[in-house]
C-alpha cells in the first residue's frame, strides 16, 4: 500500500473519531438540559391549571352578592308563610278540641238531664275524658294535649252551669286568634284575648 493510500486512512480514522467524540458531547448536554427543560414546562403547565382551575371554581364578590340576595328574598317569603302555617295548624287543634269537649257535655246533659258534674279529668271513681294527659284539671287543659306549663300553644277553660256552659281557648301567641265556643252555638274568635266573656267574643270578632 502507497504512502499516500496510508495517510488518507489515518486522516478519515482521526475524523471519524472526532465526529463520534463531539456527537457524544452534544447527547450528554441534551440529557442535562431535558430535565430542567422538561421541569421549567411542568411547572408552567401547574400554573396554568391552577389558574383555570381558580378562574373555574372561584366566585366573585358580585356573585356571592346576587347568592346572598336571593336567600335573603325566599327567607322573606318563606318564614313568615311557614310561621302563618304553624297558627293555623295551631288554631284547628284548639277548634276541634272544644268541638270534641263540645260534644261530651252535649252526651253527659242527654244522660244527666243537666251539665251538672261534668269534668274533664275526674278522680278515678269519677274519671273524666281527659283523665290520663297530666296536665288536665277538673276545668281546664292545656293544648297540645302533651304540653306543660308554660310551653303550651292554647290553655282550654271550661264555665259549667246546670243548663248552660261555655269554653274558651286562649292562645299564647298574640298573633293567633283565641277563641270561644258555648251551649247555645256562638263560636267565634278574636286576637284580642282579654275581650272574651262567657258570651261574646267583643266587637272586633269573626265566627268560626
Amino acid at each position: 500500500m502507497n504512502k499516500n493510500k496510508i495517510q488518507q486512512l489515518k486522516y478519515e480514522y482521526v475524523m471519524g473519531d472526532n465526529l463520534s467524540h463531539h456527537a457524544k458531547m452534544v447527547e450528554s448536554s441534551a440529557t442535562r438540559l431535558y430535565p430542567a427543560t422538561r421541569s421549567i414546562t411542568s411547572r408552567l403547565a401547574t400554573r396554568s391549571s391552577v389558574a383555570r382551575f381558580n378562574r373555574v371554581s372561584g366566585f366573585t364578590l358580585i356573585e356571592l352578592m346576587v347568592v346572598v340576595m336571593i336567600v335573603a328574598i325566599l327567607a322573606a317569603i318563606a318564614i313568615p308563610s311557614y310561621d302563618a302555617y304553624i297558627r293555623r295548624a295551631d288554631l284547628s287543634t284548639a277548634q276541634q278540641e272544644m268541638l270534641k269537649i263540645g260534644a261530651l257535655l252535649e252526651r253527659h246533659r242527654s244522660r244527666n238531664f243537666s251539665y251538672d258534674g261534668f269534668v274533664l279529668k275526674g278522680t278515678a271513681t269519677n274519671q273524666g275524658a281527659y283523665y290520663a294527659v297530666p296536665n288536665a284539671t277538673d276545668t281546664t287543659l292545656l293544648l297540645p294535649l302533651n304540653a306543660t306549663n308554660g310551653s303550651q300553644k292554647f290553655t282550654l277553660s271550661l264555665n259549667v252551669a246546670s243548663q248552660t256552659w261555655s269554653l274558651k281557648a286562649v292562645s299564647q301567641n298574640p298573633r293567633n286568634d283565641s277563641l270561644l265556643f258555648t251551649s247555645i252555638g256562638i263560636k267565634c274568635k278574636t286576637k284580642t284575648a282579654a275581650s272574651i266573656t262567657n258570651s261574646s267574643c267583643g266587637s272586633h270578632s269573626e265566627d268560626w
